[in-house]
């Protein structure tokens, strides 16, 4: 679960960066930056094989509940986008880690 937390708020850092000096525009906004950050989270955790079903999907529909599908529709995007980049990171670590990455091999294709 730490990793999670951790992976959401990475999330928020990458995806909300122009928020760093913008705290009002993160309040009037905030149902769409957790729902963001915690679609991440979950789209990353479930490629690393971490299983937070029970917390991502309540945490969720607490942000989550009161928007129309529009508005999430919005969001996609940025969950697609962000949750790649944070894959991609990851795999590149790894790979170079273990000795397994290359400069051919690049990133992965997600």
């Amino acid at each position: 679960m730490q990793l999670k937390v951790l992976i959401h708020e990475y999330a928020h850092s990458l995806a909300h960066k122009h928020l760093e000096n913008n705290n009002r525009d993160y309040r009037e906004y905030r149902n769409q930056y957790e729902t963001e950050a915690e679609s991440i989270a979950y789209c990353v955790s479930k490629y690393l094989g971490l299983n937070s079903n029970d917390y991502s999907l309540t945490y969720l529909y607490s942000w989550s509940k009161d928007k129309y599908f529009k508005e999430i529709d919005e969001s996609f995007s940025t969950i697609v986008n962000y949750s790649k980049r944070i894959i991609n990171n990851f795999e590149k670590f790894y790979n170079r880690k273990f000795d397994l990455y290359s400069e051919e091999m690049g990133s992965i294709s997600i």
